[in-house]
This record gives structure tokens, sequence and C-alpha cells, in this order.
């Protein structure tokens, strides 16, 4: 083999592996908490050109819901996720997908100094809706 056909070959084979390496992913959350309540929520976004919810976790007082498995949560799947850079919307089912347990809706305004302000709901069913502030993308 000479040695055009070598680097020929290595640069294929570099081009064929380059080809099927998966890009860097990362990853974005956005974190609420209460006002004036023992209460909470975050929400992690996935990397891509939309918006997108991979998982979610509420709390409220002693209730906790999460789509991760956790010690005291309470298992849930995202039945519906809606956002864009003005209001996120996540909503909360249980793992037979017959009871709605959850509601976040976040309000999203940029002010004059171009700093995001985020509030909202956060509706845990059997209690009553509590006022979020939030951080995040």
């Amino acid at each position: 083999m000479t040695l055009f056909n070598t680097l020929k070959s290595a640069f294929v084979g570099a081009t064929l592996l380059s080809a099927f390496a998966a890009p860097a992913l990362a990853t974005s959350s956005l974190e609420c908490s209460g006002v004036g309540a023992d209460a909470g929520a975050t929400v992690l976004f996935g990397a891509g050109p939309m918006l997108n919810a991979i998982d979610a976790d509420v709390y409220l007082d002693d209730r906790f819901i999460a789509t991760r498995p956790f010690d005291k949560a309470e298992r849930a799947y995202i039945l519906q996720f809606k956002g864009d850079d003005k209001s996120i919307y996540v909503e909360l089912m249980d793992d037979q997908a017959d009871k709605h347990l959850a509601t976040l809706r976040v309000l999203r305004h940029m002010n004059e100094d171009g700093e995001p302000l985020q509030v909202g709901i956060l509706h845990i069913k059997g209690k009553p809706p509590v006022s979020v502030t939030c951080e995040g993308p």
C-alpha cells in the first residue's frame, strides 16, 4: 500500500468516525421557589433547537412529586409541556395516567435592564395554589 493510499484510508476512517460521534449535550433548568410557602419546582430542559422538558419535580409542604425516582416522592410523568420566551407550562400526571397531580405556569418578562422576571403559579392537587418566583433559562 502506498503512502497516499494509507493517508487516504486514514482520512476516510476519521471522517466516518466523526460522522457517528455524538455531539455534546447540554441541559439547563428552571428553579422556582414559593412566595411565603414551603413550595418549589424544578424543570430540566434538554439540549436542542426547541425548548423541551425532560424532567420535573414539584413540592408543597409535605407533598413531593417527581418524574425521577426518589425515596419519598410520588412518581409522575410529564403530561403536557409548552414553553417559549413568554411562558412555560408543565402538567404532571400519575404513573397510571389517570390522575392529574400538578400544574406549573410561569410567565416570563424582560425588564428595562434586560434581566428576566419570572413569576408563576404552582398548583398541586388537593392543595391551594401557591405563587412562585423562578430563575433559569
